[in-house]
């Protein structure tokens, strides 16, 4: 029989259970472990477990099915703050991809679903085998729909407080259970039950309201116990990361000798990430993080430069530093001093910060 499993969000290998997933499956059946996101695979780091799981950059769902074989069971295992998080995200892998045989686990609310028919005996022995309970589904109705132009997604399990993100960009904050997200013409309008943050929506750009990830949280990753790093190669490039922390992890393969990171969480998220192996920043930042992360450290030799625009001067950087490019060949602090001197010059430095 295989298997394969999706270890979901930091908490599943922070509180220790993504060993204790795995053992119980394996019971069952060949275990194929994979994880996703940048805070998922840098817990999985941490956690020492780069033998056991798999690191993979697409969606979960597409990846099953992409695959030769679909697997006789697709299971997905999370450390979420309620049930909700899991049955939302079990009724929407669930309908997208009906010919999934789907399981869902919550080590935090101690649950094992059954999300398709023929699955019942299956979840019932992982339930056992976890010691947990054996959950039910939960059917939540139309969450996409449309109206002329205009087309409607209802977000699922969003709690008020809660930062809202859609393909993985904040774009504001949560106020009401009941939230909608409204687009026109493929560009995103307006959210009912949410406050919007600034110009989130602008940034946003072109998406498939259908498609398209929308999630809420309160933080990215917990407190992190233990910083663990591995065996990188060492080299002279130098990258910029512009609100996408995923990519870090493909420099990081390049030989990366340093990083200019755009935006105050991509900043925290990535200096952390190369706290690690010991890699210094440049961080472009605002003052407006969104708090999705805290307890960050990083690197000595790091320096982050307060602007008036990160976005702005991001594009700066990489026309007049870079080139045009993502990834150059050179000295860190000579690109360093570069960046600051020409934030001296664009008017753009208001002050610089040795973290």
């Amino acid at each position: 029989m295989r298997i394969c499993l999706r270890l979901h969000t930091p908490g599943i290998f922070d509180s220790g259970w993504a060993p204790k997933v795995i053992e119980a499956l394996r019971l069952q059946g060949e275990v194929e472990a994979v994880v996703t996101g940048t805070t998922g695979i840098t817990a999985m780091i941490d956690a020492g477990m780069e033998g056991e799981v798999k690191a993979v950059r697409e969606k979960w769902s597409d990846l099953l099915l992409a695959e030769k074989k679909v697997p006789d069971y697709a299971v997905t295992a999370s450390h979420s703050v309620d049930q909700e998080r899991l049955k939302a995200e079990g009724f929407h892998i669930s309908k997208k991809y009906p010919g999934l045989m789907l399981v869902g686990i919550d080590t935090n609310c101690r649950v094992v679903v059954p999300w398709v028919r023929g699955t019942e005996g299956f979840a019932a022995r992982l339930a056992k085998d976890l010691g947990v309970a054996l959950g039910t589904t939960q059917d939540y109705g139309k969450t996409h729909w449309g109206d002329q132009d205009r087309e409607y997604r209802r977000v699922l399990a969003a709690a008020p407080g809660e930062w809202l993100l859609i393909d993985g960009r904040v774009v504001g904050r949560v106020r009401s259970k009941d939230v909608v997200v409204i687009a026109t013409k493929g560009e995103v309008t307006g959210i009912m039950g949410a406050d919007l943050k600034g110009d989130g929506l602008e940034k946003l750009g072109r998406v498939s309201l259908k498609d398209a990830k929308i999630s809420s949280l309160k933080t990215l990753r917990g407190p992190v116990a233990k910083r663990r790093g591995r065996e990188v190669p060492k080299g002279g490039k130098i990258a910029l990361i512009d609100h996408s922390g995923y990519a870090v992890y493909e420099y990081l393969g390049m030989g990366l000798a340093g990083a200019v990171t755009v935006g105050d969480d991509t900043t925290a998220v990535v200096g952390d990430i190369l706290y690690r192996y010991g890699i210094p920043v440049v961080g472009l930042t605002d003052g407006d993080p969104d708090g999705l992360v805290s307890g960050e450290l990083y690197a000595p030799g790091s320096m982050s430069l307060r602007v008036i625009g990160d976005d702005e001067f991001g594009i700066a950087v990489r026309e007049e530093v870079f080139g045009g490019k993502l990834v150059i060949e050179g000295d860190f602090e000579e690109v360093k001093w570069r960046v600051a001197e020409l934030s001296f010059s664009r008017r753009q430095l208001r002050y610089m910060v040795y973290p």
